[in-house]
C-alpha cells in the first residue's frame, strides 16, 4: 500500500492487497503506536502474573516442588526475560502517565514531545534497571 498524489495534490490510498492490507489502510500516528504497545505490554505483564502464580503455587505441594520450579527459572534465559519484563512494565507505566497528561489537558501540539520526553525517561530506567539485574548469579545451589 502506498500514498500518491494525484494532479489537484491530493492524497489517494492506493490499495492495498495481501494479509497485511488490513494494518497498512490505517494512518500510523504516535498515538496509534502508543496505544498498541500499552496493549501489548499490558497482556505481556498480565501473561507474566499467571507464570509467577504458577511457580509460587508449587509451594503449596511443598518445598521440593518449590526447589524444583525454581531450578527451572534459575537460567540465564530467565534472567534475560526479566529484564524485558522490566522494559515492558515501564513502557506500559509511561503510556499511562501520557495518557493523563493528554486527559489533564496537555496542548495537542505538545504530543510527540511528551512522547519523546517520556521515552527518554523510560529508557534511563529501563537501562538502570538492566545494569542492576544484568550480572547472572544462580540463587539455587
Amino acid at each position: 500500500m502506498s500514498h500518491c498524489a494525484t494532479p489537484e495534490g491530493t492524497t489517494v490510498l492506493q490499495k492495498a492487497e495481501g494479509p497485511l492490507a488490513i494494518w497498512l489502510k490505517y494512518r500510523w500516528n504516535e498515538g496509534m503506536v502508543a496505544f498498541l504497545l500499552s496493549r501489548l505490554a499490558a497482556l505481556v505483564v498480565a501473561l507474566y502474573l499467571i507464570a509467577h502464580l504458577m511457580v509460587t503455587h508449587t509451594l503449596a505441594a511443598g518445598q521440593e516442588s518449590f526447589d524444583s520450579a525454581m531450578h527451572v527459572v534459575d537460567r540465564p534465559i530467565f534472567k534475560l526475560l526479566e529484564i524485558g519484563l522490566i522494559g515492558v512494565i515501564i513502557a506500559h507505566a509511561i503510556q499511562g502517565s501520557r495518557v493523563v497528561a493528554l486527559n489533564l489537558g496537555l496542548k495537542s501540539r505538545h504530543r510527540k514531545t511528551l512522547l519523546v520526553v517520556i521515552g527518554l525517561i523510560g529508557l534511563v530506567l529501563f537501562l538502570a534497571g538492566a545494569w542492576v539485574m544484568f550480572p547472572y548469579r544462580s540463587y539455587v545451589p
